[in-house]
């Protein structure tokens, strides 16, 4: 089966992600978002979440619970994830820690971010996954390296290979440490319980 683009927006995955948590409706999505400094991955801009809560509505991912007022303020709308919205926030979330893409790096940030909504042994192997696939990639760039030198080609066309050489490496340590820190069970998992079934 085809893997389903992924939306750009980074609202798209983060109000799945709270709703998930619990229902609530936007300005508290908004809050949390901010309390949780999720601009430090990614650029949430105010003006786009609506817009976001409106799709995901109309593609049955969430939908609308209850209204409500506090004092003099505007009323709001408290929404819920589906089970829609369940599957295809969870079923990302797999898709993003277990893939290698050599594009975008910062797509697999924002997934571990939000990893505690998997089980961490599901987790650890999905990462042990993407350690075989980044052990290819970094031998590949072995052999990169060695035909270049052996070629005698000037270094500056292959700093690309390097860079992306260095980030894979730091970056394969690093998941090998985590990986065995979950298989250990030193790495502390901040469980977040399950949302209720649907009402039928």
């Amino acid at each position: 089966m085809p893997r389903k683009e992924t939306p750009r927006n980074p609202w798209f995955w983060t109000v799945l992600t709270l709703l998930h948590e619990r229902s609530m409706h936007p300005y508290e999505i908004q809050q949390l978002t901010a309390q949780r400094r999720k601009d430090l991955l990614t650029e949430h801009k105010t003006g786009s979440l609506y817009s976001v809560i409106d799709r995901l509505s109309r593609e049955g991912l969430i939908a609308p619970v209850a209204t409500n007022r506090a004092g003099n303020l505007p009323e709001r709308t408290v929404y819920r994830i589906t089970a829609a919205g369940r599957e295809r926030l969870l079923g990302w979330l797999r898709d993003e820690l277990g893939e290698l893409d050599r594009r975008d790096l910062p797509r697999f940030a924002f997934a571990l971010e939000k990893a505690a909504h998997l089980d961490p042994v599901a987790v650890r192997k999905l990462l042990e996954r993407r350690v075989g696939a980044l052990e290819a990639q970094v031998a590949e760039f072995d052999e990169i390296e060695r035909y270049r030198a052996s070629n005698d080609l000037q270094r500056v066309s292959f700093l690309e290979i390097e860079y992306a050489h260095a980030v894979r490496r730091a970056e394969l340590d690093w998941l090998r440490q985590v990986a065995g820190d979950l298989a250990a069970g030193s790495l502390d998992w901040a469980v977040v319980a399950a949302p209720a079934q649907d009402a039928p």
